[in-house]
């Protein structure tokens, strides 16, 4: 069976696969393409140092009597990790879409360049829920869905941060395939 679907446009059809070496190759080229910006070089540190922080500051503010230290006092190594890893993945996803629309601008397709905005925002919002490790900060953030749900979050907690890691880089995905079409049709 084939890993790539029928498109109209011939040019692209390599493109369009469902391969995950090829996302990974697509994702690492459309990184390159828009690293090589200077903009990009030179906004992509402070995008993840704000994201990190922000995912930081979300359990502080809405947990009452919750500071930085205690918050921080919390996490894990593996914690970290995952806070570094969706702060860069956010960051490079917004450079991506940032490039993507000015490509598309360009072009004079700037609708096209915002149809996976909703991806990553939705991606945004799951990568907040992973970076919640704590009980009381996923009941904190959560508590108006009900304690059922509540515990539901906080027993499949890892399944769900795969589930927020995985919609991100869907998204980065599909924003990098924009990035790398090839013709003015696709």
């Amino acid at each position: 069976m084939s890993n790539v679907r029928n498109t109209k446009c011939s040019c692209c059809e390599e493109q369009k696969t469902t391969n995950p070496i090829e996302w990974v190759r697509t994702i690492y080229h459309s990184a390159r393409e828009v690293m090589r910006q200077k903009w990009s070089i030179i906004l992509f540190v402070p995008i993840v140092l704000i994201l990190w922080f922000l995912f930081i500051t979300i359990p502080v503010f809405s947990i009452p009597s919750n500071t930085y230290a205690f918050q921080l006092s919390l996490y894990t190594v593996k914690d970290y990790v995952i806070l570094s890893f969706l702060a860069l993945v956010g960051s490079l996803f917004f450079l991506t879409q940032v490039y993507s629309f000015k490509k598309s601008r360009a072009q004079k397709k700037a609708g096209i360049a915002l149809s996976g905005s909703v991806g990553g925002i939705s991606g945004f919002f799951a990568s907040i829920f992973g970076v919640a490790s704590c009980p009381m900060c996923v009941a904190s953030l959560f508590g108006f869905l009900g304690l059922g749900t509540v515990g539901f979050l906080v027993n499949y907690q890892w399944i769900i941060f795969a589930v927020s890691a995985f919609l991100v880089i869907v998204s980065l995905y599909f924003t990098a395939r924009r990035v790398h079409t090839v013709c003015d049709s696709c």
